[in-house]
């Protein structure tokens, strides 16, 4: 199979563009149509299963608009730099365990020292033209990423020194120092240039599309390109890897993913096929990019259903309190009602977040989300407080317990109810990133037990110990109060900006794995209701150009899109690295100190006397 040259995650063709490089590079087979478009970000390989073995044209979709897809001007990591490297080869690229193996490089030596890398080429590459793909090519890729017009990949390669070629399918590339990312984050990123082809181009940006100059290596050619619109591949019949089965891939820039998928699904057969694979299921980690519409709607039609199953429980519990005079069965009734009045602010909230920001509410209502999240734990403790109540006066002034045959059945009805509930709510809760939503699955599921305790109440009664109803009664109340600090502990933290454990150190490893970034300064991450929202501080080289630093946040901020559940927006901020004083504007706000330090350089650079242990700094500011 072909190795994974992208460290995130597809939103629209990357299932699909990893169907093709399958089939090119194993001979395995390819997902195609006739006359299909393909969308999502499913498995792949389960969709190349069913496929056939070989097909003349494959549709697929994308939503971004992609500009001319070479090295240099491509828009996005994904799809426009994996749609680029379906015509160009890196040395290496990524396994599916994510470890870096030669690709156009049949060996990567390095030395004891780690800063001299032996590259041995595969003798069989050639380029698009038949040109033959040498030592040459890469020599010149390599100085023209470093010394040519300014792009992404001058990052990648900012720690080679030298290159030597020692022949034609040899050379030798030395660092300036250890780099153990080497050959993850160079050699398996950056794509090689036809020496023939590059070395007349002296402005990317500006150089039209022409067949003639779309020359790569990889196993499809771009022979048609209309940005904006579409993009024509046409198959390398004489790729060294092996010729891929779908002879021609049409690329189509829809508007939305609702337009893509719905010209997919418009089919049947093959391209029915081929949507269901690649178009997000429950467990697919995708559900991290639904937006915040879609994720509201899901919330709310589980809030619904929810609404629906405890609405029938209750129902049918406040006919057996009312023939049978159950202490026991009436505090979990209580609870239950207690739950559906929770319900409904919780469909409220949800409804009120899809509304949009407004000039003075700038970062929208989700934040109501959490609000309902603190009145439904007021209500639950109303709840455990009359069930309490209620419980002391039954031990107090105990009343008979009659029909204790259908408390015993309600009980049981009760328990597998609200356990129902509970399953449905905390698995949308989970799916959508809703503390509310699983708070309140995680209070059915607490329902479930105690209905279970009304059903031990029972069998003690019937064992001759009466008091066992309202005892029970008691531990209901027992078992709800340590659900409500449960829940209220998750709802509190998202109120006050916190998040989980581990979720800044995800957020870190996911950034310092993109192209360009070399460190990390300083992450923040914060939940907006049931979405998260993140501000991320990174250094990157400051000889790029605007253009060139924009990307890499671009990058940044779309990789965070995907690999973090629940991801909604994601400010990037970019730091000149190994640069003193970057920030000497703002430092002296940083703290009183700095403040006090400013001061004192501004009135020293004034002449006037810096401000001693009893002055008033700001009055001797303006004196």
């Amino acid at each position: 199979m072909r190795l994974c040259h992208s460290r995130g995650r597809a939103t629209v063709v990357l299932a699909a563009v990893s169907l093709l490089t399958l089939s090119a590079c194993a001979g395995g087979d390819a997902a195609s149509s006739d006359n299909g478009a393909a969308t999502g970000s499913g498995t792949a390989a389960d969709a190349g299963q069913d496929a056939a073995a070989s097909a003349e044209r494959l549709r697929v979709g994308i939503l971004s608009e992609e500009g001319n897809l070479t090295p240099f001007t491509y828009e996005t990591g994904t799809p426009g730099l994996n749609l680029t490297m379906l015509s160009y080869d890196s040395l290496m690229q990524i396994d599916t365990e994510g470890a870096p193996q030669p690709w156009l490089a049949s060996s990567v030596e390095a030395d004891e020292e780690g800063t001299t890398y032996t590259v041995q080429l595969v003798d069989s590459a050639t380029w698009h033209d038949g040109e033959a793909v040498d030592a040459e090519d890469v020599a010149f890729s390599i100085d023209y990423y470093q010394n040519g017009p300014p792009g992404r990949f001058q990052t990648a390669l900012r720690l080679v020194e030298s290159v030597t070629v020692e022949d034609e399918h040899t050379l030798t590339l030395t660092l300036s120092e250890i780099s153990p990312s080497f050959e993850l984050r160079t050699l398996a990123d950056v794509p090689i240039l036809p020496q023939h082809i590059w070395e007349g181009i002296e402005d990317p940006d500006t150089a039209p599309f022409s067949e003639d100059t779309s020359v790569g290596s990889g196993p499809y050619r771009l022979v048609d390109s209309k940005p904006g619109t579409s993009y024509t591949f046409e198959a390398n019949p004489d790729y060294f890897r092996g010729a891929p089965k779908v002879q021609e891939l049409v690329v189509i820039r829809f508007a939305d993913d609702a337009g893509a998928i719905a010209a997919l699904r418009s089919g049947s057969g093959l391209r029915a096929r081929i949507a269901h694979a690649l178009t997000p299921h429950s467990h697919d980690h995708t559900e991290a990019i639904q937006t915040a519409e879609e994720s509201s709607r899901d919330g709310i039609r589980a809030a619904w259903i929810g609404l629906a199953g405890m609405g029938a429980t209750a129902l049918m519990q406040i006919v057996i309190v009312a023939i049978s005079g159950s202490i026991a069965l009436l505090a979990d009734t209580l609870h239950n009602v207690g739950h559906l009045a929770t319900t409904i602010p919780l469909i409220i909230a949800f409804k009120l977040g899809q509304r949009p920001a407004t000039r003075r509410y700038s970062f929208g209502f989700r934040r109501a989300e959490g609000l309902v999240g603190l009145l439904i734990a007021m209500v639950i403790a109303l709840s455990a407080a009359l069930i309490v109540w209620e419980s002391v006066r039954a031990l107090t002034n105990p009343r008979p317990l009659t029909n204790l045959g259908w408390v015993f059945a309600a009980g049981l009805v009760g328990a597998a109810g609200n356990e129902l509930v509970a399953w449905y709510r905390i698995r949308a809760g989970r799916r959508i990133g809703s503390a509310a939503l699983i708070a309140e699955g995680q209070h059915a599921r607490t329902d479930g037990l105690t209905s279970l305790a009304v059903v031990v109440g029972v069998v003690g009664v019937w064992l001759g110990f009466p008091q066992a109803d309202a005892i029970i009664g008691l531990l209901i109340a027992a078992v709800i109060l340590w659900i409500l600090i449960n829940s209220t502990r998750v709802v509190v933290r998202r109120l006050m900006d916190g998040v989980d454990g581990g979720t800044i150190e995800s957020i870190e490893t996911v950034v310092v794995g993109v192209p360009g970034v070399e460190a990390v300064d300083r992450v923040r991450a914060r939940w907006s209701g049931h979405r998260m929202e993140a501000d991320v501080n990174v250094s990157v080289d400051p000889a790029l150009t605007v253009k060139a630093g924009h990307r890499i946040a671009q990058e940044v901020h779309h990789t965070l899109l995907h690999q973090v559940p629940h991801m909604d927006h994601v400010s990037v901020h970019l730091n000149p690295a190994r640069t003193e004083g970057a920030h000497e504007l703002t430092d002296h706000h940083v703290s009183a100190e700095a403040r006090r330090a400013y001061r004192a350089s501004t009135l020293t650079a004034t002449g006037r006397r810096a401000p001693g242990p009893g002055d008033d700094a700001d009055h001797m500011a303006h004196h």
